[in-house]
């Protein structure tokens, strides 16, 4: 009879264990099924991390210096050499003596002249003196227009880096205006035998000017 008993006990308390367990299954899959409500979402949303965003170089913006690629410098023109030949501190710093690419114009004394570089002048006292006058006048418009001024020097890849003297070869820029090419212009220079981007441009000026008896191309015998 005890067996019997226990035996009763032992299938009564497995079978209220089965019912628990299944309560518990049944409320974990209601609470699955159950609808996310909005401040849950917020909160989910909230908490999730965001992507890191990738910083890009805005369009335009300059190389840095060290850059092989780098052909303009902004410059403070310090001292005028000569008529083409400069003095400059660039505005991230340094100096250096840049020298006028692609022209050539007169020395300033007549014994330091060379007439033969310069068509139609002849290679005498007269024409001589002509040319190292002319050489003075180009310095003094070089020191009244870069004196002290804002400029860019831009480099040439076509053109050496440096010249003879050590000077860096570059153009020279006030604003927009190409002072390189001002001096073809303005009858002050010749264009030199170098290799360089803007030769055929700087033959144009050049030829135009003495065409027009411009400056130094007005030579009277």
């Amino acid at each position: 009879m005890r067996r019997t008993l226990i035996l009763a006990l032992i299938c009564l308390l497995a079978l209220a264990g089965c019912s628990s367990f299944a309560g518990e299954g049944s409320s974990a899959a209601s609470t699955a099924n159950k609808p996310i409500t909005s401040t849950e979402a917020t909160i989910e949303s909230t908490s999730s991390p965001s992507l890191p965003s990738t910083a890009t170089a805005p369009p335009g913006a300059e190389m840095p210096l060290g850059t092989t690629d780098r052909t303009e410098r902004r410059a403070f023109v310090t001292r005028v050499i000569d008529g083409d030949t400069v003095k400059v501190e660039f505005a991230e710093g340094g100096t250096d003596t840049v020298e006028l690419v692609g022209v050539d114009t007169p020395e300033m004394t007549p014994d330091t002249v060379r007439p033969g570089e310069y068509e139609g002048i002849p290679d005498n006292q007269a024409g001589r003196d002509h040319l190292s006058n002319w050489g003075q006048r180009v310095e003094q418009f070089a020191v009244d227009e870069l004196t002290e001024a804002s400029v860019r020097v831009i480099f040439d890849s076509k053109t050496d880096r440096r010249d003879p003297n050590g000077h860096r070869l570059a153009y020279i820029y006030v604003g927009d205006v190409n002072f390189n090419r001002a001096l073809l212009d303005g009858g002050y220079a010749r264009v030199d035998d170098s290799l360089f981007s803007l030769r055929e441009e700087f033959e144009s000026t050049e030829s135009h000017a003495r065409s027009n008896d411009t400056g130094l191309w007005a030579f009277q015998d």
